[in-house]
Parts: C-alpha cells; structure tokens; sequence
C-alpha cells in the first residue's frame, strides 16, 4: 500500500492517445497515486522561451485532466 509519485512525461505515455497508457494513469490515480507533469515532450526547457514551457505544461495537463477527470 505505498503511494507513489509518477512524472509523465505526454509524448512516451500519451503518444497517439493510447488506450493502454491511458488505462495505466488512470490506474495510478485510481490507487491513491501522484501523477505529476514532466512536460509533454521532454524538451530541453533551457532553449525554449516561457511561452513554449507554458504550452509543454499545459498540453500534458490537458491529456491527464482527458483521463482521470482533474489536474494532475
């Protein structure tokens, strides 16, 4: 009965809107874990502007909140 916190990175695990990565967040949360934005594709944050690591954050949190119905 450990809890867990889980950084999704979107693009390994929400790639193509996958049913079965889909079903593994949902699970996660379902057991009581922390699913936490490690930005959508992973990109190096130094190189982009704070619009484009807004957007990173924003576009993960959209497909998480799609799945299990509130912000991560």
């Amino acid at each position: 009965n450990v809890k867990a916190t889980f950084f999704v990175v979107g693009n390994l695990y929400m790639k193509s809107e996958n049913p079965e990565w889909s079903r593994i967040i949902k699970r996660m949360d379902d057991e009581g874990h922390i699913i936490g934005i490690h930005t959508y594709n992973h990109k190096t944050l130094t190189g982009l502007t704070s619009e484009e690591i807004i957007n990173e954050m924003k576009l993960l949190e959209e497909k998480i909140y799609n799945v299990i119905g509130k912000k991560p």
